[in-house]
């Protein structure tokens, strides 16, 4: 399950930069008791906000901006890179300029891929 959603350290700057918590089912928690107590985990629960929201690679494309005040459209590009990693970022193709990019970002995940894209769209104000 942890290779499907995103790391507890990715799901750390998330949630700092304002990435929504409530209704997600995946959460990085600490344990309160046995073995595991106070290390995280991560548990198939709804999150009540306490924790870390562990988003899937669809969670995170769900909030990605769709642009709507530029005169083009821009669509979200994934792709598969020949070291298996996985490269995100918001493309436009318009007539005038060529194919412009914004957000290029690299993940060893698809959910790491889209979650450093939308960190890297909310550090230039864009979301």
């Amino acid at each position: 399950m942890e290779r499907t959603v995103v790391s507890l350290e990715t799901a750390k700057k998330l949630k700092a930069a304002g990435f929504p918590q409530i209704g997600l089912d995946r959460v990085w928690t600490t344990s309160a008791s046995g073995a595991a107590a106070g290390r995280f985990t991560l548990h198939y629960v709804p999150n009540t906000g306490e924790d870390y929201a562990a988003p899937t690679a669809q969670e995170i494309a769900d909030q990605l901006p769709n642009k709507p005040d530029f005169p083009h459209d821009w669509h979200l590009v994934v792709e598969r890179e020949s070291d298996g990693n996985f490269s995100a970022y918001m493309n436009c193709d318009t007539e005038y300029d060529g194919n412009e990019l914004e957000g290029y970002s690299l993940g060893d995940t698809l959910a790491e891929a889209l979650a450093a894209l939308w960190l890297k769209l909310y550090e230039n104000a864009n979301i």
